[in-house]
């Protein structure tokens, strides 16, 4: 079982521009989804980043007894996996080229075999069910069919801790469920997952813990129903929402309109 992951005084930003400001968080544990939900500018992306050692930050982050605010970026990449928003426009390598290559870099990858390395690549491409786009170019993919792409490339190094940023925003419904249902399985194998996710509806069905940022900020943490509620909704998204057990016991956020722009309240 994967050690917890511990956020506290941890700030990160860009040059002179602070994000996220002196965030201290519940430990986040293995086991569930954890989502990170909040308007646009709200530092979830920026969060993110900075947790894989992207962009500078300053403050505690450890994973159990590993200092990972200390560790190089390579260190840090034995440990995590981050799946950005999107992948560079012009890689003319094959899917199944580019998850060899990510999965080349971890440390497990390194040790294994070509034919073991090729074979796990395989394994991770059947079970997001895009096997069949194996030989295809990422610069001829779909905008869908290239994030499905970056997270093969995430999932493949079997982290211990994956950091997924806004990994449904450009798949059909289907697949979205079949993503959260796949990342919340592999977060039930004993590992961390952390999510961006801008839809509340999957964040409230998936995630075991949800974190409200705005301005840089905690505004809410708990459980879905405890952290996504009607009074953090008006607060932090401008919004009259409600928040509802549907018939099968799931929270569900339902918004019935939004105040004028000039009455929220400005960054």
């Amino acid at each position: 079982m994967t050690a917890p992951l511990l956020v506290s005084g941890f700030s990160a930003g860009y040059r002179q521009r602070p994000v996220v400001r002196d965030l201290t968080l519940p430990a986040i544990e293995p086991g569930g989804i954890t989502a990170l939900v909040g308007p646009n500018g709200a530092g979830k992306s920026t969060l993110l980043r900075a947790w894989a050692g992207l962009i500078g930050s300053s403050g505690v982050l450890r994973l159990g007894d590993i200092d990972l605010s200390a560790a190089s970026l390579a260190e840090r990449f034995n440990h995590l996996s981050f799946m950005p928003q999107t992948l560079p426009q012009r890689v003319g390598l094959t899917l199944l080229e580019t998850v060899i290559n990510a999965f080349k870099v971890s440390a497990s990858g390194a040790l294994m075999s070509r034919t073991g390395v090729h074979d796990q690549s395989m394994a991770v491409l059947e079970r997001i069910g895009i096997a069949h786009l194996a030989l295809e170019r990422l610069d001829r993919m779909s905008g869908g069919q290239r994030q499905l792409a970056s997270l093969a490339q995430a999932l493949v190094r079997q982290p211990k801790v994956l950091l997924l940023d806004e990994p449904t925003s450009a798949l059909d419904l289907r697949y979205q469920i079949l993503v959260m249902s796949l990342i919340h399985d592999f977060a039930l194998e004993g590992r961390i997952v952390v999510v961006v996710l801008h839809d509340l509806n999957l964040a409230v069905q998936w995630a075991k813990q949800v974190v409200v940022l705005n301005h840089g900020a905690a505004f809410a943490v708990g459980s879905p129903a405890a952290a996504v509620t009607p009074e953090v909704l008006s607060e932090v998204y401008g919004v009259d929402a409600r928040v509802e057990t549907c018939s099968r016991g799931q929270v569900r956020v339902y918004v019935d309109s939004a105040r004028p722009l000039a009455a929220v309240e400005s960054p």
